[in-house]
């Protein structure tokens, strides 16, 4: 019987010269140092953002009261953030980019907090979409800036609103002077809803009317030629998963009452 020889690989033997080795070994050493500063740059940029809910309720409704605070041992200017009249504070955070107004003020030394009024968002329901009209979240943004001012001992502090957050911050900095330091009016209402009538206590939320923020074609869908669509996609997943089916309407009644009335 034959048996078949198996003859043992033989790799080829490659010699360096000592100054081939030492240039590979320091441009190993590079790669190796440059391989660390980019992990350590990734781990530092992951966490330089601290988000805490703090607690707060006012007439036994919980009111969502976010803040966000890089920890860097700098001593941060608390600002709040009040959203409109449909959709709540996820707004100011489409954490895609450079997109999100909330980290962007955290990272250029502002403590940032966000507030959603009762019955928006995060907050605790309520069983009347007209009880939390302008006046009525007014009084929350006071709930929010008194808690916000005790934890720091300030007497004052930034606020920003936006659309439908403009008249409800607007008539908390009338009332209360006092405790605002400078106050943002960002994107204020000044025409009411012209003959949009307003009498279902909640407004039906929906996909059609949160793309409304976004530039759209004719047949309705979103020009992506103009609008990034990660951007889109984030604020519209949030919409869904934050404000849901609907949201009071008692911000939007006090429009249309204005619009009738004033």
């Amino acid at each position: 019987m034959s048996v078949n020889r198996i003859e043992p690989l033989r790799c080829p033997t490659i010699l360096f010269s000592k100054e081939d080795r030492y240039e590979k070994i320091v441009l190993m050493c590079l790669s190796v140092c440059m391989c660390l500063s980019l992990l350590l740059l990734s781990s530092v940029s992951a966490k330089s953002i601290f988000i805490e809910i703090v607690p707060l309720e006012r007439n036994e409704i919980s009111l969502h009261l976010v803040r966000y605070v890089e920890q860097d041992g700098q001593k941060k200017k608390p600002i709040l953030f009040v959203h409109g009249v449909t959709y709540s504070s996820h707004e100011f955070d489409v954490d895609y980019g450079d997109y999100s107004l909330a980290r962007y003020f955290t990272e250029h030394g502002f403590e940032v907090w966000l507030l959603d009024i009762a019955g928006f968002g995060s907050s605790g329901k309520v069983d009347d979409g007209f009880l939390p009209d302008s006046d009525y979240a007014s009084e929350d943004i006071e709930a929010a800036v008194r808690c916000i001012l005790k934890r720091h001992g300030l007497f004052s502090m930034d606020i920003l609103g936006w659309s439908w957050g403009t008249v409800t911050s607007g008539r908390f900095a009338a009332r209360h002077p006092e405790l605002v330091r400078r106050l943002v009016l960002y994107a204020p209402i000044v025409a009411g809803l012209g003959d949009v009538r307003v009498e279902e206590s909640f407004h039906k939320n929906s996909w059609e009317h949160a793309a409304e923020d976004y530039q759209r074609k004719a047949d309705g869908r979103i020009d992506f030629n103009i609008v990034e669509k990660a951007v889109a996609d984030t604020y519209l997943s949030n919409a869904w998963r934050y404000d849901k089916e609907s949201s009071p309407n008692g911000g939007r009644r006090d429009f249309w009452l204005a619009t009738i009335f004033g």
